[in-house]
């Protein structure tokens, strides 16, 4: 039998519902089966219902009445939601405000609903709000207009791992925040998300996530965000269907970024970001739980970091990144008055982080102007325990850096350091573990030529070693005593000579952490040569020209001058050189102490005189005794050069070699 059912204008008042209707309109058809109760059924062709403040309108059908009941509504409303706060239960907290209006259908049965099983709930819906505001305990949301469309499950999607709820939200202005707490502004925002079942707690749960906007801004404590223009892909989805492991794919892109944590800040005009990253298996901590691949480019972008007294731009970047290798295909960077282009390989990542490796990379180091205190404050101590960076009376000691490998091939137009300007440099750096190690090193200075190969280590910050080689050609000498006071020390007779000449020193020696030589531990050799050098000290000079019968009309000249010497300790051995003087050559040999203490012997073994004499001088610079002795060196002696530089450099290159070979067999490959 079918009942039909008119009502018009109809109020419905009943004091659990709380609110009034009035205005009902409805038409409805009951179909009643009493041979097949399962048949019977309602149909509401329309019903119509308004509260003081809000509309409903609704049809459908109502099926199975007579046992687990069905619905298949589809209903449009126009709500001011304030006036249904009254049916929010106190203890929630809870309080919304402002106009809904919009569309749903729903599929379900009263069983469903009583289960929440919303694995068989049908439900599609799509709502305009404006000038919302929605507020649980201390959080709340406020919107002045916003799309909200949502499905359950998703039947347009094509991937069914995230089917189970679609929803989108469309805004022009969108607030979130949790009082003194996270703060979340978004502008013309369109956000798309697809999910599994998030209520399965046994598995993992599945996103997909687009978004487009014009403009973020976020904070959390002393951290904040503002975002120009971000959009991108988020998807966290399972690698197999039994699998518990995710994987997350990141597509973002953006314009303007102004970030900031607690003391530092980070500025970039435009980011670039595609990434693939795995979880890892069976592994705990975090940086070696998440494994990523990908690419990424930054234009720039200004960094300052908290502690770090110099700000980092960066104009550009582009780099690949793998679980194993970060590369970089191009970089320009600029740190306080440095600019560098960088490009190479940083490999071993996982296995560094593992434990199981150092970290390696190779790279190629270009550079317009480069500040090398600025760069070295930058890495000092790095990878170091906190107590072995130290501040000498000086500035900061210098710790080479722990934990990396690391080889730059530099190419440097003009680089200062301390109050130095050199040019021109090219060579090979190298930082290994605690060894800093410069190979084949050239670069001009306004004094000199140079090459220089180096290595320097930081065992303790009042323990530091250095073994170099040292290599200085057409070199001012008094410069040289201006830039190495040292020298003065090795060789006090330098002091005497004027004009330019050429300097080697190859030597290893242990310094304090104000970088003072710990004189007991020094070991080296030296070698000077120079040509029309000028004798700058008119009175030693003239009372060994006195002694030694030399012409009075005789230029204050030295033709030339090659000269070896050794240091051992506190002693250094000035081996027999020849010192040529217009028509005189004398050859000059002896050993003095760094207390400036010395015994020197000339020999003249080439003059016009018809005898040949020589001269003791001990003392000191300041008190010097001349006394006439035998000639050590028979006329027209010639001393051959010993080679004592070229085997120090032998030793120390291979001091270098082992020390980089035995870093490796301690770290692994």
């Amino acid at each position: 039998a079918a009942i039909e059912f008119e009502l018009k204008n109809g109020e419905l008042t009943y004091p659990a519902l709380k609110i009034p209707l009035n205005n009902i309109n409805t038409t409805l058809t009951a179909d009643i089966n009493k041979q097949q109760p399962d048949l019977s059924k309602v149909t509401i062709n329309s019903f119509e219902a308004s509260t003081p403040k809000s509309k409903f309108r609704f049809s459908g059908d109502i099926n199975d009445i007579w046992a687990d009941v069905s619905f298949n509504i589809s209903a449009k409303t126009a709500m001011i939601v304030d006036e249904f706060n009254q049916f929010i239960p106190a203890d929630l907290k809870t309080n919304v405000k402002g106009k809904a209006a919009g569309e749903l259908t729903a599929q379900f049965t009263l069983s469903q609903i009583e289960k929440a099983d919303f694995d068989h709930i049908k439900l599609s819906g799509k709502f305009n709000l404006n000038d919302f505001s929605a507020r649980y305990d201390s959080i709340s949301v406020a919107t002045n207009q916003s799309t909200v469309e949502f499905r359950l499950p998703d039947t347009k999607t094509k991937q069914k791992a995230t089917s189970f709820l679609f929803a989108h939200i469309n805004s022009n202005d969108l607030h979130a925040n949790k009082i003194e707490d996270f703060d979340v502004t978004l502008k013309n925002a369109a956000i798309s998300v697809n999910t599994s079942d998030v209520r399965d707690t046994t598995n993992l749960p599945q996103i997909s996530s687009t978004f487009k906007i014009d403009f973020l801004a976020a904070s959390l404590d002393t951290n904040s965000v503002k975002i120009n223009n971000p959009e991108g892909k988020f998807e966290m989805l399972r690698l197999g269907k039994e699998s518990k492991r995710p994987k997350i794919t990141v597509e973002y892109k953006s314009k303007q970024i102004a970030a900031v944590s607690g003391a530092s800040t980070f500025n970039v005009e435009k980011i670039d970001l595609n990434s693939t990253i795995l979880e890892g298996i069976d592994s705990k901590e975090i940086i070696k739980q998440w494994i990523a691949k990908g690419d990424f480019k930054l234009n720039n972008a200004d960094i300052s970091i908290a502690g770090v007294n110099q700000t980092i731009n960066i104009p550009d970047i582009d780099v690949d990144f793998t679980p194993t290798k970060f590369k970089i295909k191009s970089s320009n960077v600029n740190i306080g008055k440095s600019d560098f282009q960088l490009v190479g390989e940083l490999k071993n990542i996982v296995q560094y982080f593992k434990g199981d490796s150092i970290l390696r990379g190779n790279f190629k180091f270009t550079s317009a102007n480069t500040d090398i205190n600025q760069l070295m404050n930058l890495t000092n101590g790095l990878g170091a325990d906190d107590d072995t960076t130290h501040i000498s009376a000086t500035g900061t000691t210098y710790m080479v850096p722990k934990g990396i490998d690391i080889e730059l091939a530099t190419n440097i137009d003009k680089a200062v350091f301390n109050s130095d300007t050199a040019t021109a440099i090219n060579g090979v750096l190298r930082v290994n573990d605690g060894v800093l190690v410069l190979e084949g090193v050239n670069f001009t200075t306004p004094a000199a030529k140079m090459q220089l190969s180096a290595m320097y280590r930081t065992p303790r910050k009042n323990h530091l070693f250095a073994g170099f080689d040292y290599h200085m050609t057409d070199v001012e000498i008094a410069q040289l005593l201006k830039m190495i006071p040292d020298i003065d020390s090795l060789m006090p007779m330098l002091r005497s000579f004027g004009g330019r000449g050429e300097f080697h020193i190859a030597a290893e020696t242990y310094l304090d952490s104000a970088y003072n030589i710990k004189k007991s531990t020094l070991r080296g050799v030296s070698s000077i040569k120079g040509q029309d050098l000028v004798l700058m000290d008119g009175e030693t000079f003239s009372e060994i020209a006195k002694t030694l019968k030399f012409n009075k009309k005789t230029q204050n000249r030295v033709d030339s001058l090659s000269a070896e010497f050794t240091i051992f300790k506190q002693e250094i051995d000035i081996y027999p050189f020849l010192i040529v003087m217009d028509k005189y050559k004398a050859v000059v040999s002896g050993q003095h102490n760094f207390d400036m203490n010395f015994k020197y012997h000339i020999s003249v073994v080439d003059c016009p005189l018809p005898i040949k004499l020589g001269v003791d001088v001990t003392g000191n610079m300041d008190d010097m005794k001349y006394r006439l002795a035998q000639c050590r060196y028979k006329e027209f002696y010639r001393p051959t050069s010993r080679k004592l530089v070229e085997n120090k450099q032998l030793e120390i290159r291979k001091m270098i070699r082992e020390a980089l070979l035995s870093k490796v067999a301690d770290k692994g490959n």
